[in-house]
């Protein structure tokens, strides 16, 4: 468990780190900006629709006459004020709505796959049919259904009060809103993370973290309605004093589903990081630490990738096609030997010590292993399966021009040893 909480905290701390060096406050406030570009098309064609449909049934429109009563509830008649929507009374259907709307969605799903692709470094283009329906057809819907469980989560206190209604279970009533609520947003915040990178992540970590973003907004959500002091906003802004709180609240949602994204990322990659950090380090900083937390981030590797071998066991077997795992060595020390194939007699061997790797050559080139590696003494190694050690290889450059260094400096060692001891025979 403790080891749980250790990925955990750690990948808290580079998720805060990574957040602010890919500027990801910046991907936000685009998308807070283009989410309410989105909100005034969708009161604007919801306030038509229920207008064209109670001229056609002679009847109130359902959904005027709940806006008008949310625009009563939280003094929103700004919109109208500073022209940003025209009253209610007088929406008809427009063209320039809905062009608003798509442009605004679109928009929304771009900076959204921006953010995600600075996020997971992976992108590809999308499919052109999932590209056109995905900002064009389900995201308007999906935020159509937001606005209208918000906006009966609003209400329903309201109707409750004036007494209508006796019949209807108004418990039951929130009770399912909630639950419209919360499930819209989820299935949103979980497929923006499963979907929108090109490398999908886990299914169970993506759950989880979908989970906490949802409930990071509800809690938002639930501060700004109780803690934010609308007066002081409108003495200030005077009637954009509903914008800028709006505006606000959508940057902090934003910014918490990129957080959340963020934290995806690195959770998954926590091993990654870390081994990336021991690699560079080269002077056993995590092995020969005594810091707690050292510790801990070495047992989170070795739980993980661990493996003990004892004294005279042979790690890797020269001609061996089978082993195909890559090592990194954490303490003790190991002897490679390249043995003549038609001797078997012993060309060259060097010993290996903390905190090195081995085993990625054969890997590499696709070839039998070219020495046998033993242990002198017990040793703790990382195994490393070879699509672990891709994504090792794809997580940062540095990582491969270490490789291709120490690649390099072994051939180098290993053909003047050879060069010497030809020189010696002929000699």
């Amino acid at each position: 468990m403790h080891l749980f909480l250790v990925r955990v905290f750690q990948a808290l701390l580079m998720t805060v780190k990574s957040f602010l060096a890919n500027g990801l406050q910046n991907h936000a406030a685009a998308t807070a900006l283009f989410l309410l570009l989105s909100v005034a098309p969708l009161l604007l064609l919801s306030v038509a629709s229920s207008n064209l449909i109670s001229e056609i049934f002679g009847t109130p429109g359902l959904i005027e006459s709940s806006l008008e009563i949310l625009f009563e509830k939280h003094n929103l008649s700004y919109f109208s004020e500073i022209g940003i929507v025209p009253a209610l009374g007088d929406v008809h259907v427009g063209g320039a709505s809905l062009v608003t709307l798509l442009f605004s969605s679109q928009a929304v799903l771009k900076s959204s796959q921006d953010a995600i692709s600075v996020i997971f470094t992976h992108h590809n283009k999308r499919h052109f049919l999932v590209a056109l329906i995905v900002p064009f057809i389900v995201l308007p819907i999906a935020l159509f259904i937001l606005l209208s469980a918000f906006v009966t989560s609003q209400l329903l206190p309201y109707v409750e009060g004036l007494g209508f209604f006796q019949n209807l279970n108004f418990e039951m009533a929130y009770l399912f809103n909630m639950l419209v609520l919360v499930g819209i947003a989820y299935c949103m915040a979980f497929l923006a993370y499963f979907f929108l990178p090109s490398v999908r992540p886990l299914f169970f970590p993506t759950a989880i973290v979908s989970a906490l973003c949802v409930s990071s907004w509800f809690l938002i959500i639930e501060f700004a309605q109780n803690l934010i002091d609308k007066g002081s906003y409108i003495e200030i802004y005077g009637a954009f004093a509903g914008v800028a709180i709006t505006v606000l609240l959508l940057f902090f949602l934003s910014a918490v589903f990129y957080f959340w994204a963020q934290f995806l990322k690195n959770y998954i990659d926590v091993d990654i990081s870390l081994i990336e950090k021991l690699l560079f380090s080269m002077d056993e900083e995590l092995t020969a630490s005594s810091s707690r937390w050292s510790r801990f981030k070495l047992n989170l590797l070795t739980d993980g990738f661990g493996l003990k071998v004892a004294d005279r066991d042979v790690v890797i077997q020269q001609g061996d096609m089978e082993n195909k795992s890559i090592y990194i060595l954490i303490s003790g020390r190991v002897v490679m030997q390249i043995a003549d194939p038609q001797t078997s007699s012993v060309v060259h061997q060097e010993v290996l010590s903390p905190v090195t790797f081995f085993g990625e050559m054969s890997y590499l080139l696709e070839e039998e292993r070219s020495a046998t590696v033993v242990a002198d003494g017990d040793v703790v190694l990382l195994e490393l399966s070879p699509e672990f050690f891709e994504r090792l290889l794809a997580h940062t450059p540095n990582v491969s021009r270490l490789i291709i260094r120490k690649l390099s400096e072994r051939v180098k060692l290993t053909n003047s040893d050879l060069v010497e001891k030809t020189l010696l025979a002929g000699g």
